[in-house]
């Protein structure tokens, strides 16, 4: 346990955190890990389809709503995020084990078959916000569901013992850019407001790799 617990805490402040707060983190990791949750007889449904990503560098864990790639493609600017890394953040831990993302994974497989509700998200608007010393260049997402279904997640990922990160409120949006301060703010194509999309996967984005898994409830062809 002390070397999995080192290179948690290395790599949490690879990611910029101080060393106190890294410690923190990883020891609530490890306390997560030993509660008792049995996930025996549910793997072999949990297996997704898997995608390699590529990132500069991993970081964390996340549950997430991929954005389509047509739709991701209108987002795109230059020198932001690729078509293929846009999402909607559901939930965030810093560091899984292995045997923790095997639950990670059972969880959100069968969040997928459970829930009910078909998710038909909308592109709301755009804007920015701050984040440390940049700006986060977004576009809003709307759908009255989609809050619900977080919760739905978030309460089933803590219910296995997962260390779910509360470090920020959740306010549905796909990051498209990092600005400087003083970068005046991007104008998107007209058509890209008011842009829908029905979510037919929730994905684990982990490392480099997504496992995407169907929703059991879509009953209508995506749109965007």
């Amino acid at each position: 346990m002390p070397e999995k617990l080192d290179r948690c805490v290395e790599k949490l402040k690879k990611e910029g955190h101080d060393e106190d707060s890294a410690w923190a983190i990883c020891n609530d990791s490890i306390k997560n890990k030993s509660l008792d949750v049995n996930w025996d007889g549910v793997f072999e449904d949990a297996i997704g389809e898997q995608e390699f990503i590529e990132h500069d560098e991993p970081k964390g864990t996340i549950v997430a709503i991929s954005v389509p790639y047509t739709l991701a493609n209108k987002l795109y600017l230059g020198g932001g995020n690729s078509p293929e890394e846009m999402h909607i953040t559901l939930a965030y831990m810093h560091y899984l084990y292995d045997d923790e993302l095997d639950t990670l994974r059972a969880i959100v497989s069968s969040c997928a078959k459970d829930y009910s509700q078909n998710l038909l998200l909308k592109v709301g608007g755009i804007g920015r916000f701050s984040h440390g010393d940049e700006d986060v260049f977004y576009a809003s997402v709307d759908n009255p569901f989609l809050s619900e279904f977080r919760e739905y997640v978030i309460g089933r990922l803590e219910a296995g013992g997962l260390p779910v990160s509360y470090e920020h409120g959740f306010t549905p949006h796909i990051t498209i850019k990092y600005l400087t301060k003083d970068e005046t703010t991007p104008m998107l194509g007209g058509d890209v407001v008011g842009s829908q999309w029905l979510a037919e996967t929730v994905d684990i984005w982990h490392g480099n790799f997504k496992f995407k898994y169907t929703f059991s409830c879509i009953s209508e062809p995506p749109l965007v």
